[in-house]
């Protein structure tokens, strides 16, 4: 058993080495080619929705209703019986170990023992399951409708400015900033690398610059001083 630990322990240290180094960033030179960049405005609508539970919330109109499992719970079913067995003491008799200096035998007690057998019984329950009411209502909510996108290629990325509806809102925004380059100056090795707002801003197209790579081809730039 130590022995199959100790193997399981090494193959799982071996796994682990090998996930750190494929998540361990890489140091490449890029040669940036082109940039782009992508804004997205996300847009609500306040609209009626469908939707199910165990209660019906506060301004929801209920639509419907069946029956629905909503947990489970142990019921005892049987046992389940199994032979074991035991070595009891059962008396004993004297033996011969040796003899004194006059020639007389010396005994001792051995206990003598036999093997008994009885019976182990292990409860075993099934999984019941509990049904309960499950509602089925109309509601209003704020949901998802679509986003407002706005991209280039200039260095002045902007939001869109939604033009909304009572019924809409704002709520958050996504944005997402990618350049085009060669890896090493090897004009075959193409690839499109994502980075943050301020290092894609400090990129300018036809610069060399020395990056640590990521898993998902994003990229951070280095600093001279590091």
């Amino acid at each position: 058993m130590g022995r199959t630990f100790t193997i399981i322990g090494g193959i799982l240290g071996v796994i682990l080495v090998v996930i750190l180094i494929i998540l361990s960033p890489r140091q490449h030179e890029l040669t940036i080619i082109d940039k782009h960049w992508e804004r997205q405005v996300i847009v609500e609508e306040y609209r009626t929705v469908q939707e199910e539970g165990w209660s019906i919330p506060t301004g929801g109109r209920k639509t419907g209703q069946y029956q629905d499992i909503y947990t489970y719970q142990q019921v005892f079913d049987h046992y389940d019986y199994t032979t074991e067995s035991r070595t009891v003491p059962d008396g004993g008799h004297y033996e011969v170990v040796g003899h004194d200096s006059e020639g007389n035998p010396i005994t001792e007690w051995v206990t003598d023992y036999r093997t008994e057998y009885y019976t182990e019984s292990e409860p075993v329950y099934r999984q019941e399951p509990v049904y309960r009411t499950k509602y089925q209502y109309d509601i209003e909510r704020w949901v998802f409708d679509h986003y407002e996108t706005t991209s280039g290629r200039v260095d002045a990325p902007y939001f869109a400015t939604p033009n909304l509806t009572d019924n809409f809102r704002t709520n958050g925004t996504k944005e997402k900033y990618t350049v085009t380059a060669t890896k090493n100056r090897d004009d075959s090795k193409v690839g499109t690398y994502t980075l943050n707002f301020e290092d894609w801003s400090s990129v300018k197209i036809d610069q060399t610059v020395r990056v640590k790579k990521y898993v998902g081809n994003h990229i951070e730039l280095i600093k001279d001083d590091e």
